[in-house]
């Protein structure tokens, strides 16, 4: 059995200031991450399980939208048989 996990996290903001809208800019971030499992069945048989989980956040000074959140759950099953 093989058990992985890893995690990105990356965060963006413009300088440019926006004075109309009090001094702000442009800030997003991005977080993803992910666990996986896979297994070997009689030497022949990989199956692997991966589950993942996604947040985007953006504030946008230059744009008349609220800030906002992107969220999102995944989940694959990979099956591979070696003959």
């Amino acid at each position: 059995m093989l058990i992985g996990a890893g995690i990105n996290y990356v965060a963006f903001a413009n300088e440019h200031y926006n004075a109309n809208a009090g001094g702000f800019s442009d800030f997003f971030t991005n977080t993803q991450g992910f666990v996986a499992i896979q297994y070997l069945v009689r030497k022949q048989l990989f199956v692997k399980l991966v589950g993942a989980y996604a947040r985007s956040h953006f504030e946008k000074a230059f744009a008349t939208v609220p800030d906002y959140n992107d969220t999102m759950f995944s989940a694959r099953l990979r099956v591979l048989f070696l003959f």
